[in-house]
């Protein structure tokens, strides 16, 4: 079944109360713009690094997946590589809404095509 659309869902997409950068690195400018975004708009403590290595990032602590967050994530954004995404994905059974940099569509196709 789809997901459904619902007030709750919108809320945590247009006022997330926390946020996972998945994919997080130093090397990707994607994530660092995005993370001092983040920060300038209030949300330091409540953005949380995801990193497969689990290395320090923009200068804070990470974690290997948003499982280890402890806390619901209201909003993930996915900056893995198209042969990441699909573990990426599973990784988020908590997470309200999930947003990749990626086209999507394309790597999910042709994993379908695979079965």
């Amino acid at each position: 079944m789809p997901y459904q659309i619902t007030g709750e869902r919108l809320t945590s997409l247009f006022r997330p109360r926390s946020v996972a950068l998945v994919g997080a690195s130093d090397k990707s400018v994607f994530s660092q713009i995005a993370y001092h975004n983040l920060v300038q708009f209030g949300f330091r403590e409540h953005t949380y690094l995801v990193s497969r290595r689990g290395t320090q990032t923009h200068g804070q602590p990470t974690v290997t997946s948003c499982a280890q967050i402890g806390e619901p994530v209201d909003v993930a954004y996915l900056m893995v590589p198209q042969a990441g995404l699909l573990e990426a994905l599973d990784d988020h059974d908590d997470v309200q809404n999930v947003y990749s940099s990626l086209n999507m569509t394309e790597a999910l196709m042709a994993e379908v095509e695979k079965e």
